[in-house]
Parts: structure tokens; sequence; C-alpha cells
């Protein structure tokens, strides 16, 4: 996870760009945040009308008026919040991504000469870069990746204990279970991204600072030697730390796909006793079987998301640090313009 101080500066630093934003943020957040009633709304006019036709031999359609309209209805809803969060995304995105990169240009274009000189120009621009990229991540993770599945797991879970109180405990538990495991595991990823970051960093600024003085590399014919550095490096550090990474992602894949199939056949064999034993209704089952299909996936793109996320931000702080480098020549305060 990113250290407290450092996630303070972060936070402080990307509230002052969207703050003059806030209420486009509320709006574009909305859409994935009612979102998750849809798939509820959706599968439950379903046992609504197969607990109908189960039931009674002659139907008429005002019989099924209601899981008609709340199906109709909900879709109108969410494409309705959708469309109004895409233009709240118009709205804002382009400028606070224009804000982000001009407040670390200017940030950075005031340190020390002394800065310059022990910093590699490309890493710096990798870096300034890596900012605006992380803060798409960020967004972008919350707003579509992370919001809508973890609302849709939590409001599915709810759901399902209207239906049936043995099934709800069954999935809650198993939730707790699967999500702690795959939290641990995707922290840790975290915490190996931004070492592969920082390797990563390193590597573009030699190519950039190689590229800035090609001339001179040519001038004493230096570029197989150059070239044999950077490949050394690149061997050495950020291929054997990618390669770490990628390894524990792996990890993380198996144990999660390895809880995922437990728990479908768990679920499966508990609703055929269930339904045999009339706990619970024709549509129920299919309910509850349809629902729970989409929470686990919910929950396991949720996970990853996570995963991706951490790895991102990981991402995202080691670009960071380059806000967080002191500026050594600072004006003192309330200092005056220099006339000449």
């Amino acid at each position: 996870m990113l250290g407290m101080k450092t996630k303070n500066i972060i936070l402080s630093f990307l509230w002052q760009v969207i703050k003059p934003y806030k209420w486009w943020y509320l709006l574009m957040m909305m859409a994935p945040t009612v979102d998750s009633l849809y798939l509820v709304c959706n599968n439950y006019a379903l046992k609504l009308i197969i607990d109908a036709f189960t039931t009674k031999a002659n139907l008429e359609y005002l019989d099924l008026l209601y899981p008609i309209s709340l199906f109709v209805g909900s879709l109108i809803v969410m494409e309705t919040l959708w469309r109004l969060s895409q233009f709240a995304w118009m709205n804002t995105q382009p400028l606070v991504r224009a804000d982000i990169v001009a407040k670390s240009y200017d940030y950075v274009q005031h340190h020390s000469y002394a800065f310059f000189q022990n910093m590699q120009t490309g890493s710096i621009v990798s870096k300034i870069k890596g900012i605006v990229d992380g803060y798409n991540s960020l967004w972008q993770g919350l707003h579509h990746r992370i919001t809508k599945p973890l609302f849709n797991s939590v409001v599915i879970i709810i759901a399902i204990g209207f239906i049936n109180i043995y099934v709800f405990a069954f999935m809650a538990i198993w939730c707790v279970i699967f999500s702690s495991i795959m939290l641990i595991m995707s922290i840790k990823i975290s915490k190996l991204a931004g070492i592969t970051s920082e390797a990563q960093h390193k590597a573009i600024g030699m190519i950039a600072d190689n590229i800035t003085n090609i001339f001179t590399l040519f001038s004493f014919a230096k570029r197989k030697q150059e070239y044999f550095r950077l490949k050394n490096f690149l061997l050495t550090e950020p291929t054997k730390k990618d390669r770490v990474q990628i390894k524990y992602e792996l990890k993380y894949a198996i144990t999660g796909g390895i809880l995922y199939i437990i728990m479908l056949v768990s679920l499966f064999i508990f609703m055929i006793y269930l339904r045999r034993n009339n706990l619970v209704t024709t549509g129920g089952f299919v309910f509850v079987m349809t629902t729970t299909y989409f929470l686990v996936e919910s929950i396991w793109n949720l996970m990853n998301n996570v995963s991706d996320f951490l790895r991102e931000m990981g991402n995202f702080k080691s670009s960071f640090s380059i806000l967080q480098t002191p500026q050594e020549v600072i004006d003192k305060k309330d200092a005056k313009e220099l006339i000449i």
C-alpha cells in the first residue's frame, strides 16, 4: 500500500486539481453506483414472471405489468445515467489532465540546477507522463472497474438474502474469505509493481539521455558500448523485477480460480438440495443461480481490478516521487520581483 505520507500528498495534489469540478465528479459516480441495481431488478423481474407462470394457468398482460415495468424502467434509468456520466466526463477530464501536466511541469521547473544535473532528463519526462497516466488509472479504476463491481456484489448479496437466508449466509461467508485472501495478495502485487516501475523509469531515462546526446556518441564511437550498457541494465533490473511480479500475479490468478470453482460447485449442489426440499421456489432457484453467477463474476472482476488498480498505483507512486523531491532554491516569504 502507499505510505500514509505519500498517500496524503497525492490526495492533496489531486484534490486541488479536481475541486473545481467536484459536482461533475459526483454526477459521474452516480452511473456505476445506481447501475448495480439494474441486474437485480432485471433478474427479479424474471423471477416474478417464472413464478407467475408456474402458479397461474391463464395469465393476462396486466398480471405481468409490475415485472415488465420493473424491467423497462431499470433499463431506461441505467442508460440515462450512463449518458449523463459521459457528458460529465467530456466536460472535466481534458481540463483535469491538462492541469495535472501544467502543475507537474511547474513544480519540476523550479528545481535547482543541481537537481537537473543529477537527474536523467528522460526519467523526469517519463515520471511527468506517469503522473498523468496514474491519474487516468486512478479515476478510471474507481469509476469503471471498482465502484460498479463493488456495488454489484453488495446489492446482489442483499437481494439473495430476501430470497433465501441460507444462501445469503453461504455467499456472505464465501465473499469475506475470497476477498480477504485476494486483497492481501493484491497489496503484494502493488509493492512489486512500484519496484518494477522505478527500474523502467531509469531505463527510459538512459534511452532519452543517449538520444539527446546522440551526436556525442557519434563523435566518440560509443554507440555499441552504450547499447550493451543499456541491454545489460534491462536484463539485470527491469526484466528480472518484471518477471518476479508476473510470477506472483500467476500465483494470484491460480488461487482465485481454485476458490471460484469450489464456490460455484458447492452452491450448485446446495441450491439443488433447497429446491428438492421446497425451501426455494423455481423462480427463486433461477434468480439465485443467475445472480450468483454475476455475483461471482463481479467479485472476481473486483479483485482483479483491485489488483490492477494497486499495481498501477504502485507505478503512480513511483512517478509521483518527482513531486515529493524538495525544491532546494525557493523564494523567501513575500519575495518581490527582481528589477534589473
